[in-house]
């Protein structure tokens, strides 16, 4: 780790801080009501928690949604279209970032960089919730 460029440490730090930004409003899938938010495919429940600015450089603000996502539901491939962190607050992911697989569960947090393909599918047996972080430049 001698050789980490200012970009990877940004992203690290912000991945360390996620916890602590969602820390006063944790969600579990059953605080939520089955018709919280919206439904933005089959499954799965976008509910917007809201846009802070922030100090970090090359990015302007932070926008923290949470994913409620039935079992069995999730995420078709997609190019990610900014950077972002994901924290699991409940349930289990089973993640695919380009040619990785990887499995994510309660208190997992893993980082999305712009332009790799992403899939995600909840593999657990009850609702999982995915607090996403998105770093916005503009």
């Amino acid at each position: 780790m001698d050789n980490i460029d200012r970009r990877s440490a940004v992203l690290l730090g912000a991945a360390f801080l996620a916890p602590a930004l969602g820390s006063a409003r944790t969600a579990h899938a059953a605080m939520y009501a089955k018709d919280a938010g919206k439904e933005i495919m089959p499954g799965v429940r976008q509910v917007d928690l809201g846009k802070w600015p922030v100090a970090l450089p090359n990015y302007k603000s932070i926008v923290i949604t949470d994913y409620v996502v039935a079992p069995g539901s999730g995420f078709p491939p997609d190019k990610m279209k900014n950077d972002m962190i994901c924290h699991i607050l409940e349930g289990e992911f089973r993640a695919k970032k380009d040619s990785k697989e990887f499995t994510t569960k309660a208190g997992d947090v893993f980082v999305c960089v712009t332009g790799e393909t992403e899939e995600d599918t909840n593999t657990g047996q009850v609702d999982a919730v995915m607090r996403v972080i998105d770093l916005m430049t503009a």
